[in-house]
């Protein structure tokens, strides 16, 4: 068909949290939290969040109030398909319990998988199971996602590894994604998500979607290894880069020929050591370090610059190098449009208490993939809080 359309279920949605009946802050104002707080996943001293403030999956009440809402959209509506959205929000068992609990949300796709057939047998035509999960293979598995029984069963049509809304993702680990689909019954598509903004560990929210469309023709470089884009809360982002968007801003002869940004981001939903992993930004440099940057699809006749800032203004430039790589010449100071906190809030373009430095090296230095950053040991006490590598 022209149009495939696809209705969104989302299971465990918090979005109500410290913001409805009656405006209570920690989101114990929820009229469903006043009434069943035994159906919390969390221990009820737990520090969170608004986005926390989801139901756990191991109570049958939980599962079945869930599946009456699937319910009511696949059998109500004629649709193509219907997308599990676990992703508003990722909590949906016991805290800290979540991997060995996984086998509830499995008999829950079972459960959907076998009504989505009922129902296209009934209407004559097919109803896909898209499922929407964490970014990282790791992180889904994390949080109770289990994504190889799912695709060996054939409950899902569509998969979509995505971030929340805190970063956008440049480092997808396709390959794992790839092998973890090997053994899948029927053909799943793989299709990369984001949302409508992008951190780093040292960053606030920042709509640069909407600011440098730069930003978003990297994430879709690298997003290509997928079968498809998917973009979550395309709404929101200010104009013009809506209606962009929407006129095919990321045809791929755009993203081709247009500039590009790859900067180094936090991967969401991980385990710890994933998110300590050396790639990640926000440490101390004074003696030296490795970052990772995750480039696809570059084009060598193009020239690219590499960015490093950190939190100090008067320390002189950094020694580095790209893939073992000296720069052809010595660092220039700029002002990247990025966010650093300082204690008085989030600032904008320069980088706030601190400063930037871009380096130019020959364009066949860049890899198809994993790009390793290394910075020689200096005398400072600066951390690294911007990093990535811009195409002209």
């Amino acid at each position: 068909p022209l149009l495939d359309i696809r209705q969104r279920c989302r299971l465990a949605d918090a979005g109500d949290g410290g913001r409805d009946f009656g405006g209570a802050e920690d989101g114990r104002g929820s009229r469903e939290f006043r009434r069943h707080p035994e159906l919390d996943p969390w221990a009820p001293d737990a520090v969170r969040n608004w986005s926390l403030y989801s139901f756990d999956y191991t109570h049958p009440e939980v599962r079945e109030h869930q599946f009456a809402m699937f319910r009511e959209l696949a059998e109500r509506y004629d649709a193509d398909g219907i997308e599990l959205d676990w992703m508003r929000q990722p909590w949906c068992l016991t805290a800290g319990k979540e991997a060995e609990q996984a086998y509830i949300l499995t008999d829950f796709m079972r459960r959907a998988r076998k009504l989505a057939d009922a129902v296209a047998k009934r209407r004559g035509h097919p109803v896909g199971v898209c499922v929407r999960v964490p970014s990282l293979l790791a992180g889904a598995r994390l949080m109770g996602y289990d994504i190889e029984t799912w695709v060996k069963e054939g409950l899902v049509d569509i998969i979509v590894p995505t971030s929340a809304y805190s970063a956008a993702e440049y480092d997808f680990g396709v390959a794992d994604w790839r092998r973890a689909l090997g053994g899948a019954a029927h053909p799943v598509k793989l299709v990369f998500g984001t949302d409508c903004c992008i951190y780093n560990h040292a960053v606030e929210r920042f709509d640069v979607y909407a600011d440098n469309f730069s930003f978003f023709r990297g994430w879709a470089a690298n997003a290509a290894d997928g079968d498809g884009y998917y973009i979550f809360n395309a709404p929101y982002y200010r104009e013009p880069a809506r209606s962009a968007l929407y006129s095919g801003a990321l045809a791929p002869e755009l993203v081709a020929h247009g500039s590009r940004r790859y900067p180094i981001t936090y991967h969401e939903w991980t385990p710890t050591k994933a998110m300590a992993d050396n790639q990640m930004l926000r440490r101390s440099i004074g003696e030296g370090g490795e970052f990772h940057l995750n480039v696809r699809k570059y084009p060598h006749d193009r020239s690219f610059v590499l960015i490093f800032g950190v939190d100090r203004k008067d320390d002189p430039p950094l020694t580095l190098t790209l893939n073992g790589v000296s720069p052809e010449e010595p660092p220039r100071a700029v002002s990247p449009k990025c966010v650093v906190p300082n204690p008085a809030g989030f600032v904008t373009n320069p980088l706030g208490l601190g400063r930037a430095w871009a380096w130019k090296f020959p364009p066949d230095v860049i890899r198809d993939g994993r790009n390793s950053v290394v910075i020689a040991p200096t005398k400072t006490e600066a951390r690294a809080v911007w990093c990535e590598i811009m195409v002209k």
